[in-house]
């Protein structure tokens, strides 16, 4: 493969030029043609299309258009093969730029499958500032996404090595989001194995395969056909209680807020009671719900309910009432 620096590719359609300019000027010479008909039978021979001889050719004509053909087919081979090569070239550099990035790194969330599903979720966590790492196969999937932005490596995400090259063992969850379930279960098996700690959410089109992918070690498994139909059939029985769960998790312009904050060892807020911590009075915040470090949820947790360590509280309230709380839940020292 011939090396041709970048700068040098950019005159690269200007090859052509002096073999169109040899060509009028032989065709003038020897057959004596207008210029016009010199450029179309130039044209026409250097690019092979053949639309056939003006007038009657001599032999002259024949030996220098044979020269034209040759010279001319050389040069757009030379030219498509450096303009491939140049393409190759790019591709494989974005490729790396973004490996490069990955390795620096950490608390992202990958997507794995780079789809209609799998660009809706990379849009939709991008747009509340999280990291994001897409990982497909299809070159096309993958420059959508780095398109919008956003950091993406082209390989297959049921690859162990694919996985390690998106940061895997560093990041924070994990969304598997690929066309089949096998393949979905694959990737949380893997995911697993290599960070025990990751959250990881799966796509299932099967509800067959929901409790495979929890064995598989998926934290949560969504299928949306099942997702959708309870959603239209809550929507047609309760719309209100959903137009309000849209506006709190919504990114409206309201200042609204539905998050969850972890409760971390060495917060002030472990061993307080609700009371105490007088979340509304205090933050102007409601506690919806506290999950337990052992799964249970308990909704509208009452006054004498204790705060322990890891409990994750779910709080409503505005962006900075929010972030105030949060910082009381972070641990100190």
């Amino acid at each position: 493969m011939i090396a041709v620096d970048a700068a040098s590719r950019k005159w690269l359609f200007l090859l052509p030029l002096p073999i169109i300019l040899v060509g009028m000027v032989g065709f003038r010479i020897i057959e004596g043609w207008p210029w016009v008909d010199c450029f179309f039978m130039t044209v026409t021979t250097v690019s092979t299309v053949g639309y056939g001889w003006i007038g009657e050719p001599d032999t002259a004509g024949k030996v220098f258009a044979s020269f034209l053909i040759l010279t001319g087919v050389g040069t757009f081979s030379f030219m498509i093969s450096l303009g491939l090569q140049n393409m190759l070239e790019q591709t494989v550099d974005q490729d790396r730029v973004a490996r490069k990035k990955v390795e620096k790194i950490r608390d992202h969330f990958i997507i794995c499958g780079a789809g209609r599903v799998g660009l809706e979720v990379a849009a939709a966590l991008r747009k509340r500032g999280r990291l994001i790492v897409a990982v497909d196969r299809d070159t096309r999937a993958v420059e959508s996404i780095r398109h919008e932005g956003m950091l993406a490596i082209e390989g297959d995400a049921t690859n162990e090595e694919s996985l390690a090259e998106a940061g895997i063992e560093r990041a924070k969850g994990v969304a598997c989001v690929l066309e089949h379930d096998a393949d979905n279960i694959f990737v949380c098996l893997a995911a697993r194995e290599k960070n025990p700690t990751i959250f990881i959410v799966a796509r299932a089109s099967n509800q067959s395969a929901v409790n495979k992918m929890l064995k598989a070690g998926a934290n949560k498994v969504i299928n949306p056909f099942t997702t959708t139909a309870t959603r239209i059939a809550y929507t047609l029985m309760k719309p209100t209680v959903v137009d309000f769960l849209e506006v709190a998790s919504s990114d409206l312009h309201l200042d609204l807020r539905m998050e969850e904050i972890l409760i971390q060892p060495g917060s002030v807020l472990v061993g307080c009671h609700v009371a105490e911590a007088e979340f509304r009075e205090r933050e102007n915040v409601i506690a919806a719900a506290i999950q337990k470090k052992g799964g249970l949820m308990i909704f509208n947790p009452p006054a004498a309910e204790i705060l322990d360590e890891r409990d994750v509280l779910i709080a409503l309230g505005s962006q900075e009432s929010l972030t105030s709380l949060a910082e009381k839940a972070r641990g100190r020292g």
